[in-house]
Order: C-alpha cells, then sequence, then structure tokens
C-alpha cells in the first residue's frame, strides 16, 4: 500500500502568490551564473564565506550550513516564473547514492539571489521500506506494488522522465479511459405528476449543483480516482497496474496523477489538454516542468 510513502519538502518559506512560467531553459543568464558560483562555494564548503553570503538573500540568507550535500551538478534547467523571479533546478546524490533534485528560488535584488529551497528529502523510514523489500526473497503482491511505487516517487526528474516516455502510450490510455468511465450516465426523464385538484401541476426535475462561492483559486477536483477503491474498477486497475495511486479530474479539465505522496506531498504528471499546467508557487507546486505536449512532472508539497 502507498501509505508507507514520503515525500519531505525541505523548506524555507517563499512566496504566497502564483506566478506565470514558461518552459524556456537558462531565460535569466545572471540566475545562471549566480547557480554557478553558488554550486562552485558548497563543494568547497564554503557557503558562509562572505562571497558566498552575497548570492544569498531573504531566509537564504539565514541558512546556518558550509554546505548542502555532495557532488552538486550545474544547474540543468531554470525556469522564468516572472522576469524577476525564477526556479533553478540542480542534483546532489546522497548518502544512499540516489540522485535528488534541489529547486532554488531566485529574486532579481540587485543582480540575482536564492532566496529559498525545495527538495524531495530521501528519509530513513523511506530508504528502510525500500531497502527491506529488496531483500525479501519473495513478496506479496501488496509488497511488489509497494516496492515499485517507492522507486518511483524516490527517482529524481530526469529518470521519471525517462520512464514517462516508455510508458507514454499506457498514461495516454489513462487518461482516455479516466475521462470514459466518469463520464455522467444519461438521466432518464420523470414524468410530471398527474394535476391537482386546484388544477396546478408540478414540474419534476433534478436541481443542478450550485457553484461553491468559497472555492479555492487552485481547481476544484471533479473525480478522484484511488488505485485501491472499486468507484472507477477500469481506472483504478489501470492505475495499479503502472504503479501509480490517484488520477483527478481537475474543472479545468487537466488530469493529475499522483506517482505518490503523503497528503499534500506528492510527486506525479498532469495531463492538460489546454497546454495551462499548475503555476510554479513554492509552497503548493515546487517544481512544474513540461516533458511532453500537453504533458508535465510535477512536485509539490
Amino acid at each position: 500500500m502507498f501509505k508507507f510513502l514520503l515525500l519531505l519538502a525541505i523548506s524555507l518559506h517563499f512566496f504566497s502568490t502564483a506566478f506565470g512560467q514558461n518552459s524556456n531553459d537558462f531565460p535569466t543568464p545572471g540566475a545562471h551564473d549566480t547557480m554557478l558560483r553558488f554550486v562552485e562555494f558548497n563543494n568547497k564548503q564554503l557557503l558562509r564565506s562572505d562571497e558566498a553570503m552575497t548570492l544569498l538573500a531573504g531566509d537564504a540568507a539565514k541558512w546556518n550550513t558550509d554546505w548542502f550535500g555532495q557532488v552538486f551538478s550545474k544547474p540543468d534547467k531554470i525556469i522564468s516564473i516572472k522576469k524577476d523571479y525564477s526556479v533553478a533546478r540542480t542534483q546532489m546524490v546522497d548518502k544512499n547514492s540516489r540522485v535528488v533534485d534541489m529547486y532554488f528560488y531566485l529574486t532579481f535584488e540587485d543582480g540575482w539571489k536564492i532566496r529559498s529551497m525545495r527538495a524531495m528529502a530521501q528519509t530513513g523510514f523511506l530508504d528502510v521500506i525500500n531497502t527491506s523489500l529488496k531483500s525479501k526473497p519473495l513478496l506479496t503482491t501488496e509488497e511488489k506494488e509497494t516496492l515499485a511505487n517507492t522507486e518511483l516517487v524516490l527517482s529524481s526528474d530526469k529518470m521519471l522522465t525517462q520512464w514517462f516516455q516508455k510508458s507514454r502510450l499506457e498514461l495516454d490510455k489513462l487518461t482516455a479511459l479516466a475521462v470514459l468511465e466518469t463520464k455522467p450516465k444519461p438521466v432518464k426523464t420523470l414524468k410530471a405528476p398527474p394535476k391537482t385538484k386546484n388544477g396546478v401541476s408540478y414540474a419534476v426535475g433534478v436541481s443542478q449543483m450550485e457553484k461553491n462561492d468559497t472555492e479555492d483559486d487552485e481547481p476544484q477536483t471533479i473525480s478522484y480516482i484511488s488505485a485501491y477503491r472499486p468507484a472507477f474498477p477500469k481506472t483504478a486497475n489501470s492505475l495499479k497496474k503502472l504503479n501509480l495511486s490517484v488520477l483527478e479530474i481537475k474543472s479545468n479539465g487537466n488530469i493529475e496523477i499522483t506517482i505518490g505522496g503523503i497528503t499534500d506531498n506528492s510527486v506525479g504528471f498532469v495531463y492538460s489538454p489546454s497546454g495551462s499546467p499548475p503555476l510554479i508557487d513554492g509552497w503548493r507546486y515546487i517544481w512544474v516542468e513540461r516533458i511532453a505536449p500537453k504533458w508535465y512532472l510535477f512536485r509539490t508539497t
């Protein structure tokens, strides 16, 4: 069961407003240069040096560490959120030799500076489960599903993109199946009751669901399908075969497929027919990356 999964966001509070974004790599050379210098200082364990501190602002300036870990890579992608806000992705290798993607939020304040960072942390709890299952000679069906799912949840963005490309056909079929299976069934028309003695007749109908005036800015979920609930068995079975946990159809037409996680901490894919994925806001969606036409990789916290 996927209840073992854990996605821990390493968070230094960022922005509370969602901004627009595009898919350009390195749209701001200055932000890229700042990240290159930051990586250099990190690998030398000099993040608290006076020169390194000039690259930091806001909460990042309060980081009390000389480095974040071994073997940072150069930033492989920078997404421009606004002309003065960007998110840069880089990787490190943790103690268990897993590649960890880290997302640095930069602002232009008399030069590009790093304000905060978010990442998926490899917890001892999750690694123990994964290692324990790998060491067992025989696994139950549920254990095999948990192992396969933990491997996906712990994968880097690069690995997930590769998995997506291999599974693209099945994912396309999954989204089409979900839309078909959740399509409302036709409602039979009821006959009107006979007239009353005073000659007045009464219509019989089905009331329309009223829109919730207090709904959030985030598109509402109109269909929620779990791999382990029988409400939509065909879609649920397809989710299980792909080692995925949840599919949600949103009110704006997007289909959000969650690989795994706990509550709001998750990783997965979004299919957006209109090409309008969730926005990176730094506190809910910490990363949203286009990986194919109408398809996006996302991470939340």
